[in-house]
């Protein structure tokens, strides 16, 4: 375990910025998730830590030490990569072997060393297979256990599931989450999946356009977004949003037709164009009337059931449809006249610059 420091760490390739000026610290022990969209900056961050990619100023601290120029091999860390990387023609014995046995540790030790990280991951009984014997989430599982056994003093995963179908990523989050508490290694993960992170973060660190948008525990992001790119990133379904105004002391919704709204001791400072965000699951279908809550006459464009839940697109005019969040037997079905209604203290509000108005 190791903690980790990242002082106003730039990258240029060539005379394109891509990394501006990060600082960012990880404590020991911690899982942190580097998520955004393709382009972001996320992997370009993970690279300098593992030191696949010079910076272009700043510094890396690991463990203490300044790593900032040193090579991937002193640094102490151990990556796993999106593409599993396995010698074909190899046991998975020797696969997860093969770092030590280059090292020159000794025999006794090299078995020792995988059987116990074998065991963690539940591979003691694949040792003699080859890659070809074994499914996709047991060759990933491969993957991190020849990461293990370097007992690195942070583990760095670069979309390591990517490869993998639905319930295969759903498995092996959960094998990734019981590594991480079983041997409590500082971990850091990238990837553009917001389930992925939401899931398995201690905190998040959600990057855009090379710089970080906002970091904190997967809640705090999802109930208190910085600015309008964390909240649409963050939560499946979307953030549902549309457009208001500052009007005299209040605030004036586009919901169709304009709406005033109380938005209570909100400091609306100097804005006047807005943007408001509301959750799915904060809207009701044909609630019952009510002085404090808002509603807008549409029609459900299409209903997605999902068994367990299901969403209604409502239309309303020419504005993107509204996604509502329903129970899975909710009465409801496409071209359906409904109300949707809301409760001003759920809406978020967002400046002229994007950013979160408290």
């Amino acid at each position: 375990m190791a903690h980790v420091k990242l002082t106003d760490v730039c990258k240029s390739f060539g005379a394109l910025e891509v990394i501006p000026g990060v600082d960012l610290e990880i404590t020991q022990g911690e899982f942190v998730v580097f998520v955004g969209p393709s382009g972001s900056g996320k992997s370009t961050m993970l690279r300098i830590l593992a030191g696949l990619e010079d910076v272009t100023s700043g510094a890396v601290e690991i463990g203490g030490q300044d790593v900032t120029y040193a090579a991937p091999s002193e640094r102490g860390i151990a990556m796993v990569f999106q593409s599993y990387a396995l010698y074909p023609h190899k046991s998975v014995f020797e696969n997860i072997a093969f770092n030590l046995r280059f090292n020159k540790v000794a025999k006794v030790e090299v078995e020792t060393r995988v059987r116990e990280a074998a065991r963690i991951l539940k591979l003691t009984d694949l040792l003699d297979r080859k890659p070809s014997q074994l499914s996709g989430g047991q060759r990933q599982r491969v993957a991190i256990d020849r990461a293990i056994v370097r007992n690195p003093d942070v583990f760095l995963f670069d979309e390591p599931l990517s490869n993998l179908d639905a319930a295969l990523r759903v498995e092996m989050r959960f094998e990734i989450e019981r590594l991480h508490r079983e041997i409590g290694a500082t971990m850091v993960y990238v990837t553009h999946d917001q389930v992925e992170a939401m899931t398995l973060a201690d905190r998040i660190v959600a990057f855009d356009d090379g710089h970080i948008q906002q970091i904190g525990t997967p809640l705090e992001l999802y109930r208190n977004p910085s600015n309008l790119f964390v909240a649409g990133f963050i939560g499946w379904p979307q953030m549902n949003f549309f457009p208001g105004r500052v009007s005299g002391v209040g605030v004036i919704a586009e919901l169709g037709t304009p709406v005033g709204v109380n938005v209570g001791d909100r400091d609306l400072g100097g804005s006047k164009a807005l943007t408001l965000g509301i959750r799915p699951e904060a809207l009701q279908l044909n609630a019952p009337e009510s002085g404090d809550r808002l509603s807008v006459a549409g029609e459900i464009l299409s209903l997605e059931q999902l068994g367990h839940v299901s969403y209604a697109h409502v239309g309303y005019g020419d504005a993107p449809p509204l996604v509502v969040q329903l129970g899975a037997d909710a009465p409801h079905g496409r071209g359906d006249k409904v109300r949707v209604s809301l409760d001003p203290r759920d809406l978020h509000l967002f400046d002229e610059d994007g950013a979160a108005i408290r």
